[in-house]
């Protein structure tokens, strides 16, 4: 086979599967926006044929998901599969930039640059939707409205997790934290590094160009380092060199 024919598939980092037969996969991800919104790049149900799914596995790459309801991991599509829509036209992320490169399963070249950096944050904003609900929040974990601890995981498919003060639980008694799910639009960090005397620096963990998809925040206190795994452009945002 040609080589060519083997560099047909790029990756959408996390979907969580909703349904796969003989014929097709609906799978739920990260939509795109119409508009430039980030507000609209909501949690949407896509649906694409088998055949254009990779489902063997990928030397150097993560095992694909697991084809089966609530399956949660990267799904390889060809570019027919990219350009699915959602029935009212929304496209998965990314679809149609430069940043979804068909190079699999063959044509691998160098990932580009991520890696972790301590921040010593002063605002952690997270704006997004409650699972249910059509009326978009805003809430400041570091701020009273929020639990003193937070174990946060965003990996793209999945709502995230926060845990609310007792008296902003909708009457929940004092002290007695409650947990909402929230599907995000913006998770904007803003801070320090904790290596490194520099000014501070700001960054929304759902752009692809400064956050790896997949992060990890958590917290006993609040305003204690958070680790956020960042790319080159990210650092660049902190005013740090990777290796400082």
């Amino acid at each position: 086979m040609p080589v060519q024919e083997l560099c047909t598939h790029a990756v959408v980092p996390q979907v969580t599967i909703e349904s796969a037969d003989a014929q097709n996969v609906s799978f739920w991800t990260r939509s795109d926006s119409k508009t430039g919104d980030p507000n609209e790049r909501l949690r949407r149900l896509f649906t694409v044929a088998v055949k254009e799914v990779w489902t063997a596995p990928i030397p150097g790459q993560p095992a694909p998901v697991a084809m089966k309801r609530g399956g949660t991991g990267p799904l390889f599509l060809s570019r027919t599969g990219w350009q699915t829509t959602t029935p009212d036209g929304f496209h998965i992320l990314g679809a149609g930039t430069d940043a979804v490169v068909f190079k699999l399963p063959e044509c691998l070249a160098a990932s580009p640059f991520q890696g972790d950096l301590q921040v010593v944050p002063s605002k952690l904003l997270v704006h997004g939707y409650p699972e249910g609900a059509t009326e978009l929040l805003q809430i400041d974990l570091l701020g009273p409205d929020a639990a003193e601890s937070q174990d946060l995981r965003w990996n793209g498919a999945d709502y995230l997790e926060i845990r609310l003060a007792g008296h902003a639980a909708n009457g929940s008694p004092a002290g007695r934290p409650t947990t909402i799910k929230l599907w995000p639009t913006q998770i904007v960090v803003s801070g320090s590094a904790q290596s490194a005397l520099t000014p501070p620096g700001e960054v929304d963990l759902l752009d692809g160009d400064l956050a790896a998809h997949a992060q990890h925040i958590q917290f006993a206190r609040r305003g204690t380092p958070i680790s956020l795994i960042l790319t080159q452009n990210g650092f660049g945002a902190f005013h740090v060199v990777p290796g400082m």
